[in-house]
């Protein structure tokens, strides 16, 4: 189960998953493949050394083009859900926008109503290669990397600018996060570098 800072319930966690399944590889209590269960469904999880890979499954609600206005403008936007909702929004640069009054403004927009979206602000710096910035739900702030937004982004890339699998997905935090299509049907496969920073005990 995954709680985010404002004590609000996600239904899963990307890269949640991904350190939950190298913490159980690394408390020996799982193997490196191991299928977690999370309010999103089960999630395949595979663990090579500090390499982590996650299968988030097939996406769902996968809206392209809504027009939300914004502060009186519209937007171009789009939306699919992978594990948790995402709004995807293409920019000529992340660094510009502002993440945190936008991302807001389109977290609460009606047209999400009534769960709300995470919004993702995508650039596209190659055929195969993307900058994300992710204001999250819950947090309510930009974060530094969002695995089932960069998991979105990349999708969305496919479908609206041609982009590839696998996509380089490159996050506000500096992570480099890699999505794969698996071939055969439309599971989406997250993957990254986990580094265990600090152990603690609950009493």
């Amino acid at each position: 189960r995954i709680f985010n800072s404002d004590g609000s319930e996600a239904e899963m966690c990307g890269n949640g998953v991904r350190c939950f399944g190298a913490y159980a590889v690394y408390k020996k209590t799982a193997g490196k493949r191991m299928r977690v269960e999370t309010k999103a469904g089960i999630i395949e999880v595979e663990v090579n050394g500090a390499l982590v890979r996650a299968n988030l499954g097939a996406p769902s609600g996968l809206k392209i083009g809504l027009k939300p206005v914004v502060d009186g403008k519209k937007m171009t936007v789009h939306f699919v859900n992978t594990g948790v909702p995402h709004c995807v929004v293409f920019c000529g640069n992340v660094k510009n926008i502002d993440v945190v009054s936008l991302g807001r403004a389109l977290r609460r927009h009606a047209i999400f109503s009534p769960k709300g979206t995470n919004v993702d602000f995508v650039r596209v710096l190659g055929k195969n290669k993307l900058a994300v910035r992710t204001y999250e739900r819950g947090v309510e702030a930009e974060t530094c990397a969002c695995g089932t937004g960069a998991t979105a982004s990349a999708l969305m890339g496919n479908i609206v600018k041609k982009t590839l699998f696998p996509t380089s997905v490159l996050t506000s935090g500096g992570e480099l996060l890699t999505i794969y299509r698996r071939a055969g049907d439309s599971s989406l496969l997250l993957e990254g570098r986990i580094r265990l920073i600090c152990a603690g005990e609950l009493f």
